[in-house]
């Protein structure tokens, strides 16, 4: 079986599988990036050396750039998959209800995060190792 050119089964595959086939590519690459992120936004950006956002004060209450970059690609990642679930793969309520729920979540957790700032944004960044 071919895995490239002509004879590779994607191109066998329909518009809505190709779509889908995206979709699950760009939720790998969101993981590769955003665990990897996330673990250093956890343990490596404190300006103390040895702390991390579970053993200073001081490091979960200032935000630091790398957990707000986080926070900005994972909001990306998940609009992007909420409309490309919604509009061009078709997902309801019905059908793909408990994946939109989840990315409604992620959203409404990462604009609620930016809005109240400070130490909620190194917690969300504590949750995101998820991805991985």
């Amino acid at each position: 079986m071919a895995l490239s050119g002509e004879k590779s089964p994607y191109f066998s595959l329909d518009e809505k599988a190709r779509r889908e086939y995206h979709s699950r590519n760009v939720a790998d690459l969101h993981g590769l990036i955003s665990a990897p992120l996330a673990i250093y936004s956890i343990f490596l950006v404190c300006d103390e050396p040895g702390q991390n956002i579970f053993s200073s004060y001081e490091c979960i209450m200032k935000p630091q750039r790398s957990q707000i970059w986080l926070i900005a690609i994972s909001s990306a990642y998940v609009t992007y998959d909420l409309w490309l679930c919604i509009f061009e793969l078709g997902y309801t309520l019905q059908k793909g209800g408990d994946f939109i729920a989840h990315h409604v979540v992620g959203l409404l957790g990462a604009i609620s995060v930016l809005i109240s700032g400070r130490f909620n944004v190194a917690l969300s960044c504590g949750q995101l190792v998820s991805e991985w």
